[in-house]
């Protein structure tokens, strides 16, 4: 799998958070209200300025700025793995308290702590070995500390689900033929080739943070129809005021029906979150995640970086390619979408050989049946390359 190593593939185009109304209504769905910034929200939440904070993949360095120049932390180490990004980042933040460092997040290997803030902005969705990097992260946050995220909680590599995809087609039919979007669904294939760690394993992100973190706020900020039709819609983007108001509200309410009726369709999260103590992380418990995340790299590497069965849309699109039929010719993105949508899924269990279906079993095994981790060892000795001294070398894990 193959890693960006500059930025080109990042901070490009219209998203959907480049409408003022969907910032004021993400604000509002973050924490009740349109004013303000969710800065402030940690600042008043904390009492105060947290002393000392970790960011995760800054990017650009403007959301730690922003952390600074509201009052929501004192000083910031900030990590990412690009140095392009690093020196912008450096150049545009010069005299704040901010030491940037190169860092690969997935090594787990951080700067020194403590820090009585961790701040996972759109970074927990390009972090492959989940498990190890949250674990370490409960570990260097002071017991009155907090970890902050707003990232991409929803499906695997931007696999949406058809229910999702036909929502936002519904949707989109509604708009005006000149702004509709054009609804082209992420190619697996071309994810793995230009950025492989794009939502690698974005809908693990709740779980995993749960295992040792307690949620002390939590708001599902939406988007499986909003975020879908509005991200790189540049016509909608650049229509007159006026109008263009009127759909993006349209959308933004298509969008909060549709996570009421089915809030498992969520797509971005906003948490405040405690660390847990030491008293509540059973040592089977632990070793059976390290065990599960282990197995899964490894076979991971076998697939070519595929974790699941594919979507039927996904699927329907690979035969459409292969036929030679590659154009959406509806108009309205609801091309390929087969007539059943009540098929697979990116939650569903991989069967991509059979090594990898041992593995799948032993992580499912070992988790809900920690007393079987003796046997389950010895298993995975058997399996070869699965084990942690054949462990594959993680892959940095990028800004986004």
């Amino acid at each position: 799998m193959a890693t960006p190593v500059e930025s080109s593939v990042y901070y490009q185009g219209i998203y959907w958070n480049s409408y003022a109304h969907v910032v004021r209504h993400l604000n509002e769905r973050a924490y009740s209200s349109s004013e303000g910034s969710w800065y402030e929200f940690v600042r008043d939440e904390h009492g105060g300025p947290y002393e000392r904070g970790l960011s995760l993949n800054c990017g650009t360095g403007w959301v730690e700025r922003d952390l600074l120049i509201a009052g929501a932390v004192s000083r910031l180490v900030a990590l990412d793995y690009l140095e392009d990004l690093l020196d912008t980042a450096r150049a545009a933040s010069q005299g704040l308290p901010i030491d940037f460092e190169r860092a690969d997040v997935n090594e787990a290997d951080f700067p020194p702590g403590p820090f009585d803030l961790v701040v996972n902005h759109a970074a927990g969705h390009h972090i492959t070995y989940i498990d190890r990097v949250f674990r370490r992260l409960r570990e260097m946050i002071t017991p009155t500390g907090s970890l902050v995220t707003w990232d991409y909680t929803g499906p695997h590599r931007n696999q949406y689900t058809p229910r999702m995809w036909s929502a936002a087609a519904e949707v989109n039919e509604r708009l005006p033929a000149e702004y509709r979007s054009t609804m082209d669904y992420p190619h697996l294939a071309t994810m793995l080739q230009e950025d492989s760690t794009e939502a690698i394993h974005s809908e693990l992100i709740g779980e995993v943070m749960s295992r040792y973190f307690r949620l002390r706020h939590h708001r599902r900020l939406g988007g499986p129809i909003a975020y879908l039709l509005l991200t790189h819609n540049q016509r909608l983007y650049e229509a007159p005021e006026e109008e263009r108001d009127g759909l993006v509200r349209m959308v933004v309410d298509a969008d909060v029906a549709h996570v009421e009726q089915f809030p498992e369709d969520n797509l971005f999260t906003f948490a405040i979150s405690a660390p847990r103590p030491e008293s509540e992380l059973d040592p089977d418990l632990l070793e059976a995640w390290t065990m599960q995340e282990e197995l899964r790299e490894a076979a991971a590497v076998d697939t070519g970086g595929r974790y699941y069965l594919q979507t039927s849309i996904a699927i329907e699109r690979e035969m459409n390619e292969t036929a030679g039929n590659t154009n959406d010719t509806s108009g309205d993105g609801t091309a390929g979408i087969p007539p059943d949508t009540a098929t697979l899924t990116p939650y569903d269990v991989a069967c991509l050989g059979p090594r990898f279906a041992t593995a799948a079993l032993i992580r499912s095994v070992a988790v809900r049946f920690p007393a079987t981790l003796p046997v389950l060892r010895r298993i995975r000795r058997l399996l070869g390359g699965a084990t942690a001294e054949a462990e594959p070398e993680p892959e940095p894990a990028s800004s986004g």
